[in-house]
């Protein structure tokens, strides 16, 4: 019966010491931050994003929680993990085409970041004048591309089976996905105040579960549990970490502008 009972504790206890320190960082944040939720939103749009307001799209007289290019990336991200996650779980590399694709998305990104900062510094406009559609754009493509990493990397290593094939197999679902990402950039151009208000929660939200899942595959490895997870229930107890890990990233960037500013 003991030895029941020690082996019950040992796998509860470390649970709810994690779901204790994840409601105590989460109260702490939820403290500090602004009021209302487009407050908590900002709040963790400023933990990955500078936020300079002529960067950034405004929802109604309030500047958007992240800039344009920012909001392109995690729209980008949102898209690309809803569509590949429900693919299943593959892992494969996709195709040659499709990888020149995403690298070229990913330069652009770079590229027009670059071009934006310097436009900045020195107010130069060559070649063309940095504005907040391309932005939007370039970090979308990058969003893409961040995505189609993250999902077959989290699928390899967390799941005990899953099939080494691209979830994007062939350039026509890889349109696919793309027009549905240009789609979603369209209606954030449009600066209708309800939709950029639900793009503004998206975004944000999926800076949370883009931490959660890179610090859970980071946990994960460390603790050498990789290819252990049979169905998607048994992760729960390695996205805890990965989620506390998201808030104390967040919760001390908040912190350090609070200093700062």
């Amino acid at each position: 019966m003991n030895i029941q009972a020690n082996h019950i504790i040992k796998r509860i206890l470390p649970n709810f010491l994690l779901s204790a320190a994840i409601i105590a960082v989460v109260v702490f944040w939820w403290q500090m931050t602004p009021p209302g939720l487009i407050g908590k939103a900002k709040a963790i749009g400023s933990s990955v994003c500078h936020q300079i307001q002529s960067h950034s799209f405004k929802v109604g007289e309030d500047v958007f929680p992240l800039c344009s290019r920012c909001t392109g990336m995690y729209l980008g991200n949102f898209i690309g993990l809803v569509i590949l996650f429900t693919k299943g779980k593959k892992a494969g590399i996709p195709s040659r085409g499709i990888i020149l694709i995403l690298i070229l998305f990913a330069t652009l990104w770079a590229a027009d970041g670059i071009k934006s900062l310097l436009y900045d510094l020195n107010h130069v406009a060559f070649l063309y004048t940095p504005n907040n559609s391309l932005r939007l754009f370039t970090g979308l493509g990058m969003g893409l591309s961040m995505s189609s990493i993250l999902v077959p990397l989290f699928n390899m290593t967390m799941w005990a089976k899953y099939e080494n094939k691209p979830a994007i197999e062939t350039l026509p679902q890889f349109c696919i996905l793309l027009v549905t990402a240009l789609f979603f950039a369209f209606l954030v151009l449009l600066q209708n105040k309800i939709l950029l208000t639900v793009f503004a929660y998206i975004t944000t939200g999926t800076v949370l579960v883009l931490l959660t899942l890179l610090y859970t595959v980071l946990w994960t490895l460390i603790f050498k549990q990789e290819n252990s997870f049979k169905k998607t229930t048994d992760l729960i107890p390695n996205l805890m970490p990965g989620f506390l890990t998201t808030m104390i990233q967040i919760t001390f960037f908040n912190l350090m502008r609070i200093a700062l500013y």
